[in-house]
């Protein structure tokens, strides 16, 4: 696609004021045809050469007469120059590309192009396998080789809570001090003595006829017997 390309201070450039002035009613015509030409010059690569047989198809609803006169005031003001039965942009490579230039530059972009789709159907291009298992591909390696996984981190976690310690063997039974007492009556605070009749957590026996603790227990009515 071409443009043709015109100044944002074309209303406001001297030719557009003389024309504005000369052409009288006429300028809204003389605008019309100056940009309705420049883009069919652009848009069929005449390098803006126009003739007044392609100014009555651009203007269908102009007289001949008129458009003449709008093309002749176009020339006047500078616009435009005559070159014999056709008018010619003025200074139109200075602004707008020429025919030549247009087809080296799609030269250009078509050699481009075919560089392109050689190197895409020769080269493996620049892919490359990042997950485990996949392929990795260098554009100047034609054998391909599996990507290595990365080694893993010699640092070790840090924890986000204490570790507990291994359990141990079986602990031995605390062993109460010496001169403590080991054990506690049913029947009162005072310890008992550990004598050889028995342990001092035994249950009293009772004589079951009277009512009064076995002799060999040395409880009476309740109470150790020290």
């Amino acid at each position: 696609m071409s443009w043709f390309k015109v100044d944002d201070g074309f209303h406001d450039h001297p030719k557009v004021h003389a024309l504005a002035e000369h052409a009288d009613q006429r300028f809204p015509l003389c605008v019309a045809i100056w940009t309705l030409s420049g883009c069919y010059a652009a848009r069929h690569g005449t390098d803006g050469r126009v003739t007044l047989a392609t100014l009555r198809r651009l203007a269908p609803g102009s007289s001949r007469a008129d458009l003449e006169r709008a093309a002749s005031d176009l020339v006047t003001v500078g616009l435009w120059e005559r070159d014999g039965e056709s008018y010619l942009f003025h200074d139109w490579a200075d602004y707008q590309p020429t025919r030549e230039q247009k087809a080296a530059k799609r030269d250009q972009e078509r050699d481009k192009k075919a560089r392109q789709r050689g190197s895409s159907r020769t080269s493996p291009g620049d892919a490359r396998g990042t997950r485990a298992g996949h392929v990795e591909v260098s554009p100047r390696d034609t054998n391909p080789r599996p990507a290595l996984p990365s080694p893993p981190d010699p640092s070790p976690p840090v924890p986000t809570r204490p570790v507990p310690a291994a359990p141990s063997q079986a602990r031995e039974p605390a062993r109460a001090p010496e001169g403590s007492a080991t054990g506690r009556s049913h029947y009162g605070n005072r310890s008992a003595d550990p004598g050889p009749r028995g342990s001092p957590t035994e249950k009293p026996k009772r004589n079951p006829r009277v009512g009064q603790a076995d002799p060999d227990t040395n409880f009476a009515g309740g109470e150790v017997q020290v």
